[in-house]
């Protein structure tokens, strides 16, 4: 099994991963941030076929069960979170992106920690949004703020970077504001991602 504990001190010496020095500095940064990680094995993967357009947001990576993987596992780059394994074969698995319409994350304002909700949506032009709601009134929301994971039914680790508020509607009738986020992740130009899967050790409590 090609199954890598995540390793804080030798994740710069696995950079042939990266395409540049720049994107295997930023993962370190990110695993050294985000310390509940250690909970998390991770299988680095290559994206083998995509098809991330107004009706299939779906990634094919060339790893599988053979490698530890199976359904329901989260994916990510260095930038943030990507998606959801959902057919897990033996030697490769294809993976839902978050901007799928199926796809409804419980997530958290970064600034102040409030709790909303992102849904994939299908977008014209290749305009990979999102769409955030559940916004209450207590919530203050701006262009700019940053949406993150939050634990919910054990799906996805909290504090994934999801990513960036672009625009805030509010209806002139219900009060009622829904907003669009920007995915940290560039869906039509990623070529490699990490599997993230709860460790053994974890998983035996030992």
């Amino acid at each position: 099994m090609n199954r890598r504990k995540i390793d804080y001190d030798t994740a710069w010496s696995n950079q042939f991963w990266f395409s540049n020095e720049e994107d295997a500095l930023s993962y370190c940064k990110t695993m050294q941030q985000v310390g509940y990680f250690k909970d998390y094995d991770m299988v680095a993967a290559n994206i083998i076929a995509e098809d991330v357009t107004d009706w299939f947001n779906e990634l094919t990576i060339d790893r599988g069960t053979a490698d530890g993987l199976y359904d329901g596992c989260v994916v990510i780059t260095s930038k943030g979170l990507v998606g959801i394994v959902y057919n897990a074969g033996l030697a490769s698995s294809k993976v839902r992106c978050i901007v799928d319409e199926q796809n409804i994350i419980m997530a958290r304002v970064f600034r102040n920690n409030a709790l909303v909700r992102v849904r994939g949506m299908s977008n014209e032009n290749y305009e990979h949004l999102l769409e955030l709601d559940r916004i209450t009134d207590q919530t203050t929301l701006y262009v700019g703020d940053e949406i993150i994971s939050a634990e919910s039914g054990g799906v996805y680790p909290k504090g994934l970077l999801i990513g960036t508020v672009v625009q805030i509607n509010e209806d002139a009738q219900t009060k009622k504001r829904t907003a669009y986020i920007e995915p940290a992740v560039d869906f039509m130009a990623i070529s490699h991602v990490y599997v993230l899967m709860p460790s053994e050790t974890n998983q035996t409590g030992g």
